[in-house]
């Protein structure tokens, strides 16, 4: 789509926000965050003339849910990144950061997110999810509140702290609506609806459920949708490509846009460094006052 304006680059915010191993797994270290419009009917589907996408039966979703929450493991990896955001009007912005990721035990996920700047984050997934910032300005670790989850990490950007926690995947009532194909690949749609101690945060968004793209072969989703009251998409994200770094699949793009004001924001990554290690007090709020040392060049995979 067409952007208006001049290019530029933004300087990094300060104190301003208040805001996986062999193939087919994915190690997708924007914590499984993921458009397309489903197509949901009875029996076997085809699509636009393409191979017949058998619809799922019985317990095979339940199945297909289960491969994918069990999926989040793998090695910890770092990004170098690149943030895009294509506002409907104006210019576009340009931010760089690097990404620290690893999934715990739990099957949660673990980011640590590094502006050149010195601002610093920490974000935690799971039942419990949490999220703490320190800036230069403040010299201070401060945790987030929880109502800064749909407040992007910084302005003008259309990723939130609940686009990166990905707390949905764990939600226990959902309910499947069909075949689909995305990006030209066969999922299956599967809703998520809110637990009683999400409904009054979402409702405050209008969202009432997420919807999720999951592609069966790599387990993992490639589209999401949060659904208003009617069942509109009101914001997605969308897993744009893929890139092979030794056995693990990265997310190499992906995409987040607003259907309401009709910003969209890029997520470009520019070189990955798979199966590092990163010391445990590096997840430690308190660690955030000091960044994380980069490993050698020879670590990296430049895409």
């Amino acid at each position: 789509m067409g952007v208006p304006g001049t290019d530029r680059t933004v300087p990094d915010p300060v104190g301003r926000s208040r805001a996986c191993s062999a193939l087919p797994r994915i190690a997708a270290v924007f914590c499984l965050l993921w458009l397309a419009v489903g197509l949901p009917a009875e029996g076997r589907e085809r699509l636009r003339g393409r191979e017949t996408i058998p619809r799922l039966q019985g317990e095979e979703v339940a199945e297909l849910v289960a491969r994918v929450r069990a999926n989040r493991r793998g090695p910890a990896s770092l990004l170098q990144a690149e943030f895009l955001h294509f506002p409907r009007r104006g210019e576009r912005e340009s931010r760089r950061a690097v990404l620290f990721f690893r999934w715990e035990a739990d099957g949660s996920a673990s980011l640590r997110v590094e502006m050149p700047s010195g601002t610093r984050w920490l974000l935690r997934g799971g039942e419990r999810p949490g999220a703490w910032q320190w800036t230069a300005e403040t010299g201070a670790v401060e945790r987030l509140s929880a109502d800064a989850g749909w407040a992007p990490l910084w302005p003008g950007v259309e990723l939130t702290l609940f686009d990166w926690t990905a707390p949905y995947l764990d939600w226990p009532d959902y309910s499947y609506e069909g075949p689909d194909r995305v990006a030209g690949r066969p999922v299956q749609w599967v809703r998520f609806a809110p637990p009683p101690d999400w409904q009054g945060r979402l409702a405050r968004e209008r969202v009432t459920a997420v919807r999720l793209a999951l592609d069966s072969r790599f387990s993992a989703p490639l589209r999401v949708e949060y659904l208003g009251g009617n069942g509109e998409v009101l914001r997605s994200v969308e897993v744009r490509s893929f890139r092979k770094v030794g056995e693990v699949w990265m997310v190499r793009r992906l995409e987040a846009f607003d259907e309401r004001d009709r910003d969209r924001t890029e997520v470009q990554v520019a070189a990955a460094a798979v199966g590092i290690t990163i010391p445990n007090r590096a997840w430690d709020p308190s660690a955030l006052r000091e960044p994380l040392p980069l490993p050698p060049a020879s670590a990296f995979e430049r895409f």
